[in-house]
């Protein structure tokens, strides 16, 4: 009851009025702005961020990651391309030494049916024999009615890539077959 009325007494006083009621606005502005001046936690606004984008990325970080898959997807196609072409160097590269074997053993055959000896008999040299390589597919080539649609088409003229797609099988093994083929024709 004593400071009520020490209140009373000092209260008809107007500069100790006044005084009352700026203290009285300074304690409610700061008691409305206190929760606006805490210090914010870093992580509570990393939290508020990963709740916004749920990728966890930002806008930059997500077009900073789609630049590095295109380029990521150009050096792929480009490296496929390189490898296609020395793949298609190493088989046409391969096709010459095939037909270089073949004229050797051409050659090979020939000498081998001119090598007698003077009274018209055949020397002692073992004859050559015949190149796996050849016999076996051409065998193969003549019973396969597969192979009969692929010459066909082959003398049709129309494209290894074409006649793949009609049989059913891979490039490669079309080339094959036909090599073979214009070899044993010749």
């Amino acid at each position: 009851m004593l400071p009520f009325m020490l209140l009373q007494t000092r209260f008809d006083d107007p500069a100790f009025r006044w005084t009352i009621i700026c203290l009285g606005l300074l304690a409610a502005v700061y008691l409305i702005l206190r929760p606006k001046m805490r210090k914010k936690d870093p992580l509570a606004r990393q939290l508020q961020q990963q709740q916004q984008n749920p990728g966890g990325l930002t806008l930059a970080q997500q077009r900073g990651l789609e630049r590095d898959m295109s380029t990521l997807v150009t050096e792929l196609l480009d490296m496929s391309r390189q490898m296609t072409a020395q793949m298609e160097t190493r088989a046409a590269k391969l096709e010459i030494l095939l037909k270089e074997a073949d004229d050797k053993i051409a050659q090979l055959r020939a000498l081998s049916g001119h090598a007698q000896n003077g009274d018209g008999q055949p020397a002692a040299q073992a004859p050559v024999p015949a190149a796996p390589t050849q016999s076996a597919p051409a065998a193969q080539t003549s019973n396969d009615p597969r192979y009969e649609q692929i010459y066909a088409l082959a003398s049709q003229g129309q494209s290894v890539s074409q006649i793949a797609r009609e049989v059913g099988m891979p490039s490669g093994e079309i080339e094959l077959i036909l090599a073979f083929w214009r070899t044993g024709k010749g």
